[in-house]
């Protein structure tokens, strides 16, 4: 492959000696023309897409301006039967698309991401099914059980359930659920706790869940930001 001019090397004359010499781009740039890319895909798919159906109709008779709305059965179809339709499709789409990336930030929290308020690491191992396990492992056969999946509906529902921090007689039971709010995701966490609760716990469970909490939603949102790749 020829290597890429120095004008056009990844940062122009400013990229570094090692993006000129594998006439790479650099991440921003590639990461735009991705994204502008898969943009014009979907505009160029939600364009044509109204164009399939029953009955069949004519792209440029639906924007010729020569004949009137009212005459225009072509226009009338692509615009008031179809393309609705498809843009619907097209939000409702990626409003799935984004609580998809939230719960994966979400089991990804309570798994291998997690940690302490101190910043220090708490890798925790979720099995993401019905009846599995929410532990942390210390190895040589030790650790934690801290609960039981009760529900898992990805990517809107998961219910936990088990004495989680509490070594002594108590049971809780947690509920994430997420909701698609046009671009963006509403997580709504709710927690209940029951039996022999100690003042520390019971006090310092708020601010212990909306540091959980907050994580969920910095991972969530880095992940976005690159496109929902994790990095």
């Amino acid at each position: 492959m020829d290597a890429i001019p120095a004008t056009l090397a990844p940062g122009g004359p400013r990229g570094s000696a090692r993006e000129r010499a594998t006439g790479r781009w650099p991440l921003r740039v590639r990461l735009t023309v991705t994204v502008a890319s898969f943009g014009l895909l979907a505009l160029a798919t939600c364009v044509l897409a109204p164009l399939v159906g029953s009955t069949q109709i004519s792209l440029a008779r639906v924007f010729d301006t020569s004949i009137p709305f009212a005459q225009n059965v072509d226009a009338q179809i692509f615009f008031v039967a179809r393309l609705p339709r498809v843009l619907a499709g097209a939000l409702v789409g990626a409003a799935l698309a984004t609580s998809g990336v939230v719960f994966q930030a979400m089991l990804d929290e309570l798994g291998p991401e997690a940690h302490m308020m101190d910043g220090k690491a708490m890798p925790m191992k979720l099995e993401a099914w019905p009846g599995g396990r929410w532990y942390r492992d210390l190895g040589n056969n030790a650790g934690h059980l801290w609960a039981h999946v009760q529900v898992i509906k990805p990517p809107t529902l998961l219910e936990l359930y088990g004495p989680m921090p509490m070594s002594y007689p108590a049971l809780n039971h947690v509920q994430y659920r997420l909701k698609a709010e046009g671009g963006r995701t509403r997580l709504t966490f709710v927690h209940k706790a029951m039996g022999l609760l100690l003042p520390e716990h019971r006090d310092g469970m708020p601010e212990g869940w909306g540091h959980w909490l907050d994580g969920i939603r910095d991972l969530a949102e880095r992940r976005a930001r690159a496109g929902g790749a994790k990095k």
